[in-house]
């Protein structure tokens, strides 16, 4: 994936976002008018859809701007400290082994050598499976991005979208209601703009620098 400048990335994004919030709307409106009984059966699938689109999105989202950082070429002690510690991380695997009482001595060297700041490829994004408040803190965090904005949906997405996806995707019975579903599709759309609008606001005022 190449994206090599703010234009390129916002158009990616758009890009991404625009066809799942579309498949999210076009869904919710099939299930409204869809009436019971087959209309319990289109919920569970669609709140599971509701939580793929939010995982999906912010993988993809935060793969572009990996590639948008990897495009600039920095030295690692260009980079912002969260930056650098995954481009270090790769360089000690290409390294080989090293005895754990000479890491500092390693890890400065490289640190002070005006070596490339190279920063791995999609591997460093993961959700783990499990998109949940703890795992989003973490992603974020990796790149170096505050978690504020999303600490009000934490219990929601924690307790809502998790736990209802979780028991549909381990075949249990249950069903959003209605009102949950639709929710959930709000919420969704919710996040997916402020995981897109963090990422081009990092990538404008360059975040991925060192201070």
């Amino acid at each position: 994936m190449k994206v090599r400048s703010v234009a390129e990335l916002q158009s990616a994004l758009d890009s991404e976002s625009s066809w799942r919030k579309k498949e999210l709307l076009d869904t919710r409106l099939h299930v409204r008018s869809t009436s019971e009984p087959a209309q319990r059966a289109l919920r569970r699938a669609a709140f599971a859809l509701a939580y793929a689109h939010w995982e999906g999105f912010t993988k993809a989202a935060f793969e572009m701007y990996l590639a948008y950082v990897r495009s600039k070429q920095l030295k690692l002690e260009q980079l912002h400290h969260s930056l650098a510690a995954l481009a270090v991380a790769k360089q000690m695997r290409q390294m080989g082994g090293i005895e754990e009482t000479r890491l500092p001595e390693a890890i400065l060297r490289l640190r002070t050598s005006g070596s490339p700041g190279t920063l791995p490829s999609s591997e460093a994004v993961t959700a783990k499976s499990n998109l949940n408040s703890e795992n989003l803190a973490a992603l974020l965090a990796t790149f170096g991005l505050e978690h504020g904005e999303y600490e009000t949906r934490y219990n929601w997405l924690d307790a809502s979208l998790l736990a209802g996806r979780n028991s549909i995707a381990h075949g249990r019975e249950t069903a959003p209601s209605l009102i949950d579903y639709e929710d959930a599709v709000d919420q969704v759309l919710i996040l997916i703009d402020l995981v897109k609008n963090q990422i081009l606001n990092a990538a404008t005022t360059n975040r991925y620098m060192a201070a």
